[in-house]
């Protein structure tokens, strides 16, 4: 039963971005590896391609474009052009049109999202990211299919799928450009399965160890996975970048105290991925039991403003709003 594999994408992918993985696709799949193009008759090629495949044979569609958190769409190298979600259910349902697919056998046909970002959810709700989306809108024309996504930035290299974490792609990123210093090993929890088990939809979050462990999103687990997920989305975006040195003008790199400790935190989860000891972590900020600005997030740092406000500081109400929404 061998597989046969479509990369759908813009032609301005392939050069920067897309090189190595064409490389390794065609060593992989030889003369069952095959490109349609968004700029040029997308729906027509892929209806001809997925025809021209034996019914009992497998079909693995990767479709690649710029992704981020939250938006749903992906766009060419120039992210400029997009194809939104509902372009890609459009395009999936009449390139599948005829083939037969059911939730029984949905494994017979994934769509695998060479996306950065695709599968995270913006709100750390499993129904709500994109890749959920694209899911279920196939679901709705009666197209059943696997769908992988990925919920960190990912680079295509020579040796396969790295990615570059959540702090590195939001804060060093645009100021250093994709360094290779950022790139790292499949990291665990960052690759998502939408599949089907009966006639339930469902999702799996991929823990990438020895025995190819897949953790359901809907079980006390998986919903620990996916609040440590949002949470370090939102703390990252609280940590900003400025000049070092005399006057700011030595190299950029995060200054403000309480920022480097949220560094320091999300450093040390993409190491450890532990929801329940980045849950510690930030506890421990908001407790009142530290005696400094970096141990006690709730102490204003500008007198005056501990003298009138009677609001906790900014970072102290985030952190206590993830912590309200912790599962249990």
């Amino acid at each position: 039963m061998p597989t046969h594999a479509v990369l759908i994408t813009w032609r301005n992918m392939e050069p920067k971005v897309l090189p190595d993985f064409i490389s390794r696709a065609q060593t992989k799949y030889g003369g069952n590896f095959h490109r349609i193009y968004f700029d040029g008759s997308a729906t027509d090629d892929l209806r001809n391609w997925v025809r021209g495949i034996p019914a009992g044979d497998r079909i693995k569609m990767y479709i690649s474009g710029h992704g981020d958190v939250g938006i749903h769409y992906i766009t060419d190298d120039t992210q400029t052009v997009k194809k939104t979600v509902d372009d890609l259910i459009d395009l999936v349902t009449d390139g599948l049109h005829g083939r037969e697919t059911s939730k029984a056998t949905s494994g017979m046909c994934q769509v695998n999202m060479l996306s950065c970002l695709f599968g995270r959810t913006p709100d750390g709700r499993a129904n709500s990211s994109p890749a959920a989306k694209l899911h279920d809108g196939l679901a709705d024309w009666d197209v059943f299919v696997d769908l992988v996504a990925r919920t960190e930035s990912i680079v295509c290299t020579r040796n396969g799928r790295t990615t570059i974490s959540q702090l590195n792609h939001r804060v060093y990123e645009p100021v250093y450009g994709k360094s290779l210093n950022f790139l790292l090993p499949k990291a665990p929890y960052t690759k998502v399965l939408f599949t089907y088990a009966g006639d339930a939809r469902v999702m799996r979050i991929a823990a990438y160890d020895k025995d190819d462990t897949y953790i359901e999103a809907s079980t006390l687990d998986g919903r620990r996975i996916m609040w440590a997920d949002y949470t370090v989305d939102q703390l990252v975006q609280t940590i900003k970048v400025k000049g070092t040195g005399w006057l700011g003008k030595g190299p950029k790199d995060v200054t403000d105290e309480r920022e480097k400790v949220l560094q320091d935190i999300v450093t040390w989860f993409g190491v450890v991925h532990s929801p329940a000891g980045l849950k510690g972590k930030l506890e421990a900020l908001v407790d009142g039991s530290g005696d400094s600005e970096t141990t006690n997030f709730l102490l204003h740092r500008n007198p005056i403003t501990a003298a009138t406000s009677s609001s906790v500081p900014k970072k102290a109400g985030l952190i206590q709003d993830l912590l309200a929404v912790y599962p249990v």
